[in-house]
């Protein structure tokens, strides 16, 4: 999961490149939205499956949800705020 991630991101970074970024953000503001929203589903599956495989039948998925998403929580306010 992690690999799709990095291909994922490199994937969009590149046309992002590719393409006036300015010229392409000016004309469409959604497109920040969906590419942040983006950005932040793909951050929270892979900690999600790296969850599920450290704790493959320890806990019940439902609880594997739930500490992802504070784990997510966790690590993207530490990012926020120290970087």
């Amino acid at each position: 999961m992690p690999i799709l991630f990095v291909i994922s991101v490199m994937v969009v970074v590149s046309v992002f490149l590719i393409t006036p970024l300015s010229d392409l953000t000016q004309n469409n503001r959604w497109i920040i939205y969906v590419l942040s929203y983006y950005v932040l589903f793909l951050i929270h599956i892979t900690v999600l499956a790296m969850i599920h495989k450290a704790k493959k039948n320890t806990i019940s998925n439902e609880n594997k949800v739930a500490y992802s998403f504070v784990w997510t929580s966790l690590g993207l306010l530490v990012v926020m705020f120290i970087v």
